[in-house]
């Protein structure tokens, strides 16, 4: 131990002079804060310089100890290796950890002391106390940043040399950085896992690179008298080229892997040139869209007009139940649901609003704009609300028309080849069916109406488009925000995140292949759990496929959902006909065969029968989610 020992102390007699007057510069820094803070003078700015110093001292330490780590090697080369019995190795090691030792001893201190300065005497009583685990990101950046320095420092054998490390160490984590995300991308599927691990990967290996290297200056170079000129060339050759290389690598792997995915998906069926899926563009004049837009600017760019303060939140009557701001009908008063209605009917603003909107829908054209999602929705529910007073106004017919452009508006959305989109028109579409079965009138006149809509049950189809890209360009016009951190967005990004968008473009194409048959299979079978090992099996995949925590669901649940949803609203309006025939409620759902409905369907989502049970004004059905329907009782003649 006696070798070591006197390694130690060496290197602890050479830095001393050096601690000691880095530590009064810490006291010195300390005590400015508290007279400031005492005196109040720039009070506000206490904790900023407190949390300032505390990450900017331990540069000034590692220059610092750094300088009296290579003075001692450079000026007591020949007496280390002739006075000591070790290998140039261990005395390299014994004197750096010691070094080392000392620099995060007196980085810990000093920042214990500041944000102990903050907890107890900054202008926000310690809201911002630095927390250990801050403490501990902020101590393993040290780290490196000290290897970096030293690496520097011994290169040139002054500490001059430690100033430019600091300098150049944001230049050499860049040109690191390429290197890095492309070798961990193959690791980590979760985006944000991906992004942290390719900047610790980047830190760790500049800081044993620069230890390594050092090693290799000392026992290797310096320790026998040679010199370091091609050492020094060949690491900068390294730090060069090899990032680039690696990230050309990935780059010419994983694009050949995507164009090899779209080669597959082709094969199996999928239509991978998105191009074709979209309409042709049509004028305004002939366009539904642009009156849809001018509606939306109408209604809510005036504002739209405040209902009296019992109905402060507006009609919401797009559900079966015919609920109003949350409350069943039944509880409502009859004064309350007539004079909603009689607003929504006579308010001078929301019948100009309709005007529009009447006008719109019967344009020849309906071709949806990118980026309106929204304002059709909007639309859709306004004609909801007014279908709803028409009925409360005993205007049957209108009742129709109203949901015959709700039906447009919805058709228009579930055509467009976005998953996202489809879905909000799939959402219409029930409202359309909750509307006709919680408020259509019950006449024999209207009965084609519910035959029709129960026909056009079977043409809607839930099945979502493939959420993936479809070529070159479209990683291209990919907004990075869907699958890394919005901030990145930036053009200067796109190329760093091409093989990533590549792989993931290549994994998410094959797993929709799967989907794909497995959807097939799915459209032919009566319910989930015909399919559900292979649906299992599915989302296992789904787990394999890079950045699918932030950008895909595999859809074959909400496909069985969503058929749920309106089987039970086919049987609903097969109800309505039936008590319209016959002026009252099956006993059971299977009166309904085979006269209103050839067979009578099971839950899709469970595999089990509806539960139906008829109530004295109307019955319930318990399928995905339960339905009460309640006869209409509302009389028009107290209507305006």
């Amino acid at each position: 131990m006696k070798p070591y020992q006197a390694l130690i102390w060496s290197e602890w007699r050479q830095m001393r002079s050096n601690v000691m007057f880095l530590g009064g510069i810490t006291l010195l820094a300390v005590l400015l804060l508290l007279l400031g803070c005492f005196y109040k003078i720039q009070a506000e700015y206490i904790e900023t310089a407190a949390a300032a110093l505390a990450s900017g001292l331990p540069l000034l330490y590692s220059i610092v100890l750094a300088d009296s780590f290579t003075r001692e090697f450079i000026q007591n080369t020949d007496r280390f290796l002739l006075e000591m019995p070790v290998s140039p190795t261990k005395i390299f090691f014994c004197k750096y950890c010691t070094n080392l030792t000392v620099f995060l001893l007196l980085s810990l201190f000093t920042t214990l002391i500041m944000a102990l300065t903050i907890y107890t005497i900054g202008p926000k009583a310690g809201k911002d106390f630095i927390p250990i685990n801050i403490l501990l990101i902020v101590m393993s950046c040290w780290i490196p940043v000290h290897g970096t320095i030293f690496a520097a420092s011994l290169l040139g054998g002054n500490a001059g040399n430690g100033v430019l490390a600091i300098t150049i160490m944001p230049l050499l984590y860049l040109l690191l950085f390429p290197g890095t995300m492309v070798i961990t991308m193959f690791f980590i599927n979760s985006n944000s896992g991906w992004l942290i691990s390719g900047l610790w990967l980047t830190l760790i290996i500049l800081y044993f690179s620069s230890i390594g290297f050092g090693w290799y200056l000392w026992a290797v170079r310096i320790a026998h008298r040679r010199k370091i000129v091609k050492p020094i060339i060949a690491a900068s050759s390294i730090i060069l080229l090899a990032p680039f290389i690696l990230f050309g690598l990935a780059y010419l792997c994983t694009s050949q892997s995507f164009y090899s995915a779209i080669q597959e998906a082709r094969t199996s069926g999928l239509d991978t040139d998105r191009n074709k899926l979209f309409p042709p563009p049509v004028s305004d004049e002939q366009n539904v869209s642009s009156g849809i837009l001018k509606f939306y600017n109408d209604y809510y760019g005036k504002g739209v007009p405040v209902l009296p303060s019992q109905y402060a939140t507006g009609p919401s009557w797009t559900e079966t139940n015919f609920s109003f701001n949350g409350k069943p009908r039944e509880v409502l008063p009859q004064k309350t649901i007539i004079a909603t209605a009689n607003y929504i009917l006579n308010d001078p603003h929301m019948n100009q609003c309709y005007v529009i909107l009447a006008e719109t829908l019967k344009k020849p054209h309906f071709r949806f704009e990118r980026g309106a999602r929204g304002q059709y929705s909007t639309a859709a529910v306004f004609l909801s609300d007014r279908a709803y007073a028409l009925r409360v106004a005993g205007r049957d017919n209108d009742f129709f028309v109203c949901l015959a452009g709700l039906d447009k508006i919805a058709n228009a959305l579930t055509e467009w080849p976005y998953a996202f989109i489809k879905e909000s028109g799939l959402e219409l579409k029930e409202i359309e069916y909750q509307t006709a079965i919680a408020a259509g009138p019950d006449t024999h006149d209207v009965m084609k109406f519910y035959h029709e809509m129960i026909r056009n049950v079977d043409s809607i189809n839930p099945v979502m488009p493939p959420d993936i890209l479809y070529s070159f360009d479209d990683l291209k016009d990919l907004s990075i925000s869907k699958c890394l951190n919005p901030e990145f967005s930036r053009d200067w990004w796109l190329p760093l995140a091409l093989p990533r968008l590549f792989q993931m473009a290549a994994a998410q194409f094959r797993w929709e292949i799967q989907r794909y048959k497995l959807l097939k299979q799915a459209s032919a079978s009566d319910c989930i759990q015909a399919i559900m090992p292979d649906v299992i099996l599915l989302e296992k995949n789904l787990n394999d496929i890079p950045g699918t925590d932030i950008i895909m669901s595999s859809g074959i649940k909400d496909y069985f959902i969503c058929r749920s949803k309106f089987e039970s609203y086919k049987l609903c309006l097969a109800l309505k006909i039936y008590r319209i025939k016959y002026d009252k409620l099956p006993d059971s759902l299977q009166q309904l065969t085979p006269e209103i409905l050839p067979k009578i369907p099971i839950d899709p989502e469970t595999g089990k029968n509806y539960i139906y049970k008829p109530e004295v004004n109307g019955f319930r059905l318990s399928g995905h989610e339960e339905i009460k329907y309640q006869t209409w009782d509302i009389k028009p003649e107290k209507t305006k």
